[in-house]
């Protein structure tokens, strides 16, 4: 198994199921049905990078709306920790829904990596220092801080745009890559609209 761009998403995460804060499940299939979807992977709630991941993202979540685009964010941690992290993050009326796989097993079926020297490593603690000096603060641990980040962008028809694969907890989807890709899956589906 592998994602690639312009290929489906797996069968493998499409059957997976998340949890939104007040328990209720849904697969990747359901949550990319007919509609294009980000699908952001945060590392656990707490995590220093992710919320300096969120605030790069964020900015872009009604531009990506706008754009036809369902903003996901999908954690590891228990599903009354989505409360905080969304507090935190300040993603209360953002068109974003957040959930979470205590499992793993769409963090593993995303093929992301797994394992301390992405939170840990030299590059890592550079990484936390600069989302700390830029004004990030890391909250308690809340998920498995060994699984690492990344992102996946679908169009309408379930066919990946864009996958990032972070390999530490400061490197992050490019947000401009990110909207470029969305413009363009746009274009494509209206080209009445160039």
């Amino acid at each position: 198994m592998s994602i690639d761009r312009l290929s489906p998403l797996p069968t493998a995460l499409l059957e997976c199921s998340v949890v939104d804060g007040s328990g209720q499940a849904s697969t990747f299939e359901e949550m990319t049905r007919s509609q294009p979807t980000l699908l952001l992977f945060v590392r656990h709630f707490g995590c220093i990078g992710c919320s300096e991941n969120i605030a790069l993202v964020a900015p872009r979540f009604g531009e990506l709306h706008t754009l036809g685009v369902r903003n996901v964010i999908i954690g590891c941690g228990a599903p009354n920790f989505i409360q905080g992290f969304k507090e935190r993050n300040r993603l209360f009326g953002q068109p974003v829904e957040v959930f979470t796989d205590p499992s793993l097993t769409a963090h593993q079926a995303a093929e992301l990596n797994y394992g301390s020297w992405g939170g840990f490593g030299p590059k890592a603690l550079y990484e936390m220092a600069r989302a700390y000096v830029s004004g990030q603060v890391s909250g308690p641990i809340e998920g498995d801080i060994k699984q690492q980040a990344g992102a996946i962008f679908v169009d309408g028809e379930g066919q990946v745009q864009l996958y990032h694969r972070a390999d530490s907890l400061g490197d992050h989807v490019n947000t401009l890559q990110l909207v470029e890709a969305a413009m363009a899956m746009r274009i494509d589906s209206h080209p009445e609209l160039v």
